[in-house]
């Protein structure tokens, strides 16, 4: 039986941004990332994680009785950190919870940087992808962020199941944006800019700039609802 990476962050709350925010929702966050972005909020949190096997991690969902929400209707969202850095266990744990749990109904979010390419299993499993390429403001090399063959595979084996969300804080980040958009052709119905804050604070002062830039290049405006009802508080 294979090992997972963890966090303590295995919860049930809601979806606080992208295509299907406001969804009921259980969060898993696995630990490790491809990438250290300046401005990321769950850094702390991705890098202390505890190595499980993936049958104690059905544990924690029997125990906790996070199958009984996703079977109500929850979204199961695989965050991270990076969690295509291990596709493999994730597929085994989908696969471990069909067998002993046959009932279950998954609607599946995984959210990605746009690094790593999802294997066939991956994209049949996941029945929303929230990817999001990292930008200069990041202050990440090109070279490791940036990955244009990934995000031409996403586009061209689940292009209808995928979004786009940029983090911006300037005029400068949401060009940069653009120019991935029109690079890959991506559909701007499909393209969310998000704020880059970490308080309620920098939220107030930050959205309604994003808003506009948003009306006037014609991408959608995402929330950060975690940050809005509990500020820097994770894990809720």
């Amino acid at each position: 039986m294979s090992n997972i990476k963890v966090t303590d962050d295995i919860f049930y709350s809601i979806q606080g941004e992208g295509e299907t925010v406001g969804a009921p929702s259980v969060f898993l966050r696995l630990g490790m990332c491809t990438l250290e972005c300046k401005w990321c909020d769950t850094i702390r949190v991705w890098n202390t994680f505890k190595n499980i096997t993936i049958g104690e991690l059905y544990d924690i969902f029997d125990r906790e009785k996070l199958f009984e929400h996703i079977n109500s209707g929850a979204h199961l969202v695989i965050t991270g950190g990076s969690p295509l850095m291990q596709q493999k266990s994730i597929v085994e744990f989908l696969q471990l919870c069909s067998v002993k749990n046959p009932v279950i109904q998954w609607i599946i979010e995984c959210e990605t940087e746009g690094t790593i390419k999802p294997s066939a299993q991956m994209f049949s499993a996941v029945n929303q992808w929230n990817v999001s390429p990292k930008l200069s403001n990041s202050e990440m090399p090109l070279t490791r962020r940036y990955k244009p063959d990934v995000l031409d595979e996403h586009l061209k084996m689940a292009s209808n199941r995928t979004c786009w969300k940029f983090v911006v804080a300037s005029i400068d980040d949401v060009l940069e944006a653009r120019a991935i958009v029109k690079k890959h052709s991506i559909d701007p119905e499909k393209v969310y800019l998000m704020p880059q804050v970490t308080s309620i604070k920098e939220y107030r002062e930050m959205a309604d700039k994003v808003i506009k830039w948003c009306k006037h290049y014609h991408f959608n405006f995402t929330p950060r609802l975690q940050v809005v009802v509990w500020d820097k508080t994770t894990g809720v």
